[in-house]
């Protein structure tokens, strides 16, 4: 079987827990680590620096296309990162 470490980012501590407790018991993740980041990125022209929540997902690669459907319907963010390594 193959697996993935997906990185997503959550404005706050409070959604960064509520979507990786969901993960975990809709078995999309079978673990999801938090850690504080600072974020520089660029917005709609403007450049940004906003404290985030990473969270690191460890899935399984044919759990991937869920979980990205999974994540996108519940978070806040316009255009939520994605990443899977």
């Amino acid at each position: 079987m193959s697996y993935l470490l997906v990185l997503v980012t959550c404005p706050d501590e409070n959604q960064a827990k509520d979507l990786a407790a969901a993960l975990v018991a809709e078995k999309l993740a079978a673990c999801v680590q938090l850690s504080k980041v600072d974020s520089y990125y660029t917005w709609q022209g403007e450049t940004c620096v906003d404290p985030e929540i990473r969270l690191s997902i460890k899935t399984a690669k044919k759990r991937y296309d869920r979980l990205e459907k999974f994540i996108t319907s519940r978070h806040s963010y316009e255009v939520p990162q994605i990443v899977a390594i």
